[in-house]
C-alpha cells in the first residue's frame, strides 16, 4: 500500500490494517472506497472503521481495545467510513487542525456513542446465538427503555434494535456459510433463527440471494479463483 498500511489479520470477509498514522490509514480508506465501490465493484459495499491506540493495555494481547473498537465501527459502518473522537484529534493534529468533523464522507462518533457502542457489541457477541433473545433484553441488559434504546440506535447506527439483531445473526450466518462446515438448517439454528424457512426468507431480503444460492456461488468462485490466488497489490 502507498499509505504504508500492512494487513495483520484476516479472516472471513475482514481485514485488519495497521498504520503508522491516523493521516495514512484515512487515505487508504478513502482510496479503498474510490477504487472498489466506483471503478471494480460498484455493487460491493467496504464497512470501514478506524480506531487508534498506544501498544500498551492490561489485555494479553497489545493492541486489543484498539482492535475490538475497529471491528466495532468497522460492522456499525453505514455507508461511511466510521472514526472514532480520537482518531479525530489525532488526524486534526497531524494535519495542523484541518476539522474532518464536517467532512459527509465520514461518521465521527463522540465519547458517549462510542461508549454506547462497546456496551451494545460486547452484550450482543455474548447473546446472539440465542433464539430466545429479543429486543426487551436488549433495553433491560443495556440500562435503556424500550423508546431511548430504539431512538439512540437509530441516531448511532441507523437501525432498530430488531434489525440490528437480525443483521448481526445474518453476518455470523455469512461467515458459518463460507466455513462450509455446516447445512443450512444447522446454521440457521446456530445463528439464533426460529426456523430454516424464516432464516432464508430473512438472508434473501438482506442480501438479495437465498443461502443455497449463495453456496453455490462461493464454490463457482472458488474454483474461478482457487485458494492461495493473491488479488491484492
Amino acid at each position: 500500500s502507498k499509505q504504508k498500511g500492512r494487513i495483520v489479520k484476516e479472516k472471513a470477509n475482514t481485514y485488519l490494517m495497521s498504520f503508522d498514522s491516523v493521516t495514512n490509514a484515512i487515505k487508504s480508506a478513502r482510496e479503498i472506497e474510490e477504487i472498489y465501490n466506483c471503478v471494480i465493484t460498484p455493487d460491493l459495499q467496504f464497512q470501514i472503521g478506524i480506531s487508534a491506540g498506544l501498544p500498551v493495555t492490561h489485555k494479553e494481547s497489545i493492541f486489543e481495545d484498539t482492535i475490538k473498537k475497529a471491528n466495532y465501527l468497522a460492522y456499525l459502518a453505514n455507508e461511511k467510513v466510521t472514526l472514532s473522537k480520537e482518531v479525530k484529534d489525532l488526524y486534526e493534529s497531524e494535519n495542523r487542525q484541518i476539522s474532518i468533523a464536517d467532512n459527509h464522507e465520514f461518521n465521527v462518533l463522540n465519547s458517549k456513542d462510542e461508549d454506547f457502542i462497546v456496551n451494545l457489541m460486547e452484550y450482543t457477541e455474548k447473546v446472539w446465538s440465542f433464539s430466545n433473545i429479543n429486543v426487551s433484553d436488549f433495553h433491560k441488559n443495556l440500562g435503556f427503555s424500550k423508546s431511548k434504546l430504539y431512538r439512540t440506535m437509530i441516531s448511532i447506527i441507523g437501525m432498530s434494535p430488531n434489525s440490528f439483531l437480525k443483521n448481526y445473526r445474518l453476518n455470523m450466518a455469512i461467515e458459518l456459510l463460507d466455513k462450509q462446515k455446516s447445512n443450512i438448517s444447522e446454521i440457521a439454528y446456530l445463528t439464533g433463527f426460529s426456523s430454516p424457512t424464516y432464516f432464508s426468507k430473512c438472508f434473501k431480503q438482506v442480501y438479495g440471494i437465498l443461502p443455497s444460492n449463495y453456496i453455490k456461488l462461493q464454490l463457482a468462485l472458488k474454483q474461478k479463483w482457487p485458494a492461495g490466488n493473491n488479488v491484492y497489490n
